[in-house]
């Protein structure tokens, strides 16, 4: 299996559907090994959170992501945060092969829409991604369109490798 496909198959057999184990210093770690390579995701917080993800190929990582995001806290009261999360997890358990940085370019359902810019090619990119609201209008959430939640990335090769 090469780099690409086991980043792509590690997100999707981790966040999307585990909820990791909690850490002395309070960080979610969720860990996924196949052959060679080992991926970690590991993060800080809840509705607002830091990350990063590793990848190592025979004990030497290769390839890794930070990010940082969350929920805007004037909207928390207003939605059902569960259920942004688990339309999150829905999102992510759909990480393209191709890209396998986030989720897709763009998903609809229920009273969520969720954007993914991402620039550059694997390995290296960076790129943001944000959930808007498309329900009813209530409270603060006055117009679809919304954005209730976003996150940051970045990434590349670690290593020997260089940039590319």
């Amino acid at each position: 299996m090469e780099l690409r496909a086991f980043v792509a198959e590690a997100k999707k057999n981790t966040y999307p559907v585990s909820e990791g184990v909690t850490l002395p210093d309070g960080a979610r770690e969720l860990v996924y090994e196949s052959g060679i390579f080992r991926y970690r995701d590991r993060y800080y917080g809840s509705t607002s959170f830091v990350g990063q993800e590793i990848v190592w190929q025979d004990g030497v990582p290769v390839w890794a992501m930070n990010y940082h995001g969350g929920i805007y806290e004037r909207f928390r009261a207003h939605i059902d945060v569960p259920e942004l999360i688990a339309f999150l997890k829905s999102v992510l358990r759909e990480v393209p092969q191709g890209r396998p940085f986030r989720g897709l370019e763009s998903f609809a359902q229920g009273n969520f829409v969720y954007h993914n810019w991402a620039y550059g090619p694997f390995p290296h990119f960076r790129g943001h991604e944000m959930i808007a609201w498309c329900g009813e209008a209530r409270g603060p959430l006055s117009s679809r369109g919304s954005v209730l939640y976003r996150l940051v990335y970045h990434g590349g090769y670690v290593g020997d490798r260089g940039l590319g």
